[in-house]
């Protein structure tokens, strides 16, 4: 007998960008829309269910992923929040120094600093 199961993907964020990406867009090589996926459009056409939404709780006595307007019973949870950075092993490293990595930068700041020259 097959195994029967349901995929859900929450997230507070409409569209995932490829973070590796964001300099080419910074130096007007790409377009933003080139390096992001609208995850209510391509998340469906794989079978997982989409849910755009904030996680406010997790009760794992209760097995409930709770969000503003809904909470999910669930089975098993991945947690995927993205990376951990240790901003504070290089003196300078992070926003009090003015240095940032792309993990901390908006794909939007990349829109304000197109370098056109680089294309001449």
């Amino acid at each position: 007998m097959p195994c029967k199961h349901q995929i859900t993907l929450i997230s507070n964020q409409p569209k995932f960008t490829f973070v590796p990406s964001l300099p080419w867009v910074g130096l007007g090589l790409k377009s933003l829309d080139r390096i992001q996926l609208d995850l209510a459009k391509i998340v469906p056409q794989h079978g997982i269910e989409f849910i755009h939404a904030a996680v406010t709780a997790i009760d794992p006595k209760s097995r409930q992923i709770k969000m503003s307007e809904q909470t999910l019973d669930y089975d098993y949870a991945v947690i995927a929040t993205g990376p951990e950075l240790a901003l504070d092993v290089l003196p300078g490293l992070g926003p009090e120094g003015r240095v940032l990595t792309l993990w901390e930068i908006k794909p939007e700041f990349f829109m304000q600093f197109p370098c056109r020259y680089l294309r001449q």
